[in-house]
């Protein structure tokens, strides 16, 4: 995938745990230069498949975004899995976490600091009913991206399983293009 420079886009991921985000990413062509996972294991097994990308062992509070261009350079695309256990409606009566759902604000701080063209943020479609999920939103509009929170299926683009999931997809600047005539292009 490139941008209007016609190099390679490169892209941050947060909250990668395994890095099933990264692969989809570098399997469109982008260029996966950092990730910041907090497990240990999930850290020790994304760098056996991806030796070539810096990976921070921490909490994304913990990681100071604006080191990262430095050593590694511009960045394009910032991707995103927030823990969404307190969003889910999996989790049943248990009690919900506004620190694990309050994760997805540093999405807002590695914008800021990067200024990626696109930002992609996937999460469970019970986001949307969080309190803060508007001021998210907002949050990043605030700072010049477009939005355009869409929720997809798995079983739209192939996989042999329906799995919902909402996508954030936002973009520098401009309106993003719709997902759905995103999808219908890539299928005609």
């Amino acid at each position: 995938m490139s941008n209007t420079n016609d190099r390679t886009v490169q892209a941050v991921d947060l909250f990668a745990g395994i890095g099933g985000s990264s692969c989809g990413a570098e399997s469109a062509g982008v260029r996966v230069v950092a990730a910041v996972d907090t497990w240990d294991v999930a850290c020790e097994a994304y760098a056996d498949n991806n030796p070539s990308v810096k990976i921070y062992n921490s909490l994304c509070e913990r990681v100071d975004p604006r080191n990262i261009p430095r050593d590694l350079g511009t960045i394009d695309l910032l991707m995103a899995s927030p823990e969404c256990t307190s969003h889910t409606c999996a989790k049943g009566a248990a009690e919900r976490s506004e620190s694990s759902r309050a994760t997805a604000f540093q999405v807002l701080r590695f914008a800021e600091a990067l200024k990626p063209k696109w930002i992609a943020v996937e999460n469970v479609v019970h986001m949307r009913a969080w309190g803060r999920f508007q001021e998210l939103i907002e949050s990043l509009e605030s700072l010049g991206y477009y939005c355009l929170p869409q929720v997809l299926s798995s079983a739209d683009f192939g996989v042999p399983q329906s799995r919902r999931r909402l996508f954030i997809v936002c973009e520098l600047g401009q309106q993003p293009p719709r997902i759905q005539a995103l999808k219908e292009s890539l299928t005609a």
